[in-house]
Parts: C-alpha cells; sequence; structure tokens
C-alpha cells in the first residue's frame, strides 16, 4: 500500500501495485509515478485507489470533477 498525504487534510491509499518506486518520506509530483501495476499472466492489473478526508473514504469525483459521479 502506498499512502499520498496531500493538501487540505486529504490522502490517497493506493494498492495492487507489483513494484513500488517510492520510498516512506519521499515527495512526489502531480504525474510522477509511484510503481507500477502487478501483472499476472492471461489476467488485467487491479488499481485499488481510496481517496480520504480527514480521514474518511470520499468518492474521488467530488475533488477530480472529470471522473463524473
Amino acid at each position: 500500500i502506498v499512502l499520498l498525504e496531500h493538501k487540505n487534510n486529504y490522502h490517497s491509499l493506493i494498492a495492487g501495485l507489483g513494484k513500488i518506486d517510492t520510498v516512506v518520506g519521499q515527495s512526489v509530483e502531480s504525474g510522477e509515478p509511484v510503481g507500477t501495476l502487478a501483472t499476472q499472466s492471461g489476467e488485467r492489473p487491479v488499481l485499488y485507489y481510496e481517496l480520504r478526508l480527514n480521514g474518511q473514504p470520499i468518492n474521488p469525483a467530488r475533488k477530480f470533477t472529470d471522473l463524473g459521479t
């Protein structure tokens, strides 16, 4: 699991990566890869993403309006 701390009490949780390319305390820029998806023969990779505000999960479409509802 990768935990990303954002401004204004937002956090992202990312799971399903086969390789993580970040370390604890590292800053990453917007759009910078944090890892690569795990792949298994014949199966599509699955990424789990969760956005949290003040520690509570929220619908990412609330923050990223281009995701739709």
